[in-house]
């Protein structure tokens, strides 16, 4: 069994699911789903899965305090009701929520100064030429009407 196996075993005797306990495990988001249904198919691994939590449900007592791997195992913990919800922790983990993830922004597309300059330079340039045009249309009309 590798080592990547054997962290996808003990997510899944935590209580992840398969594509989450796969990406935790080390594998990539793109074939996480992937690998997991592979393993969830292997005997061997099954056993393994079965085991661990068995072993979980053993050595835990009632007043034994749970152990997660972030917070956000914690919150999914009580959301589930396989953890006591305790106020004060999770309000600890909901504020540490935003910097285990960072905002992902929109990426924005402005013009750079240099382009604003040309932009405003093109502008001027347009309106001086509409301007003389207008001008030269006023002399040509004057001119016909003589």
């Amino acid at each position: 069994m590798t080592p990547k196996q054997a962290e996808y075993i003990r997510h899944r005797a935590a209580g992840l699911g398969q594509a989450q306990a796969a990406i935790k495990a080390g594998y990539a988001k793109s074939s996480a789903k992937v690998i997991a249904s592979r393993m969830a198919k292997i005997p061997a691994i099954r056993e393994a899965i079965d085991a661990a939590r068995q072993a979980a449900k053993g050595s835990q007592s009632e007043d034994a305090p749970l152990e997660f791997l972030g917070p956000e195992d914690y919150l999914l913990a009580v959301i589930q009701g396989k953890a006591p919800p305790d106020p004060v922790r999770c309000g600890a983990a909901r504020a540490l929520l935003p910097y285990l993830a960072p905002r992902k922004r929109a990426p924005t597309k402005s013009a750079t100064p240099k382009q604003m300059q040309a932009s405003a330079a093109h502008a001027e340039d347009h309106d001086a030429r509409a301007a003389w045009a207008a001008k030269a249309a006023a002399v040509r009309a004057r001119l016909k009407a003589v």
